[in-house]
């Protein structure tokens, strides 16, 4: 990707990666100074690129704005009610976690039905989330 990039832009080029998934792409593409945009439709996805460019780049990483994830409390409720599955992947996001890929293997959090409640109606869902963080490891179960 990295030879194909330099190869058909130049620095300060946009870079467009319309289904970006685990946004190698674009991790690239702000490697070598390109700017970029990047979509994708889950939040899953989106978590995974923001915690991966944040790893990657640290303090060097180009501002960016993702567009589409909750800010407030009725934007989180409208996601919660629009899809419950996408809900649950933006909370787990907030809070550094993933959902398990193997359940038999896998080391799984659970956020309860009372702590989406919970943080459905808080203010601040962000400080919310990693008031919740400590909640979660209580309910980490390890399945074999």
């Amino acid at each position: 990707m990295e030879r194909i990039i330099q190869l058909s832009s130049h620095e300060g080029d946009v870079v467009l990666d319309p289904f970006c998934g685990c946004g190698t792409t674009i991790t690239v593409a702000e490697r070598l100074k390109r700017r970029w945009i990047g979509i994708d439709i889950t939040h899953l996805a989106i978590a995974l690129i923001k915690k991966r460019m944040h790893d990657t780049f640290a303090s060097e990483l180009s501002p960016y704005q993702v567009i589409g994830e909750p800010v407030d409390v009725p934007s989180a409720q409208a996601l919660a009610l629009q899809n419950r599955h996408q809900f649950e992947y933006w909370a787990l996001g907030m809070v550094e976690a993933r959902p398990a890929q193997d359940k038999r293997k896998a080391l799984t959090a659970a956020l309860t039905a009372s702590s989406i409640s919970a943080m459905i109606r808080a203010e601040n869902i962000k400080s919310s989330l990693f008031k919740l963080r400590a909640d979660m490891w209580r309910s980490v179960r390890f399945v074999i």
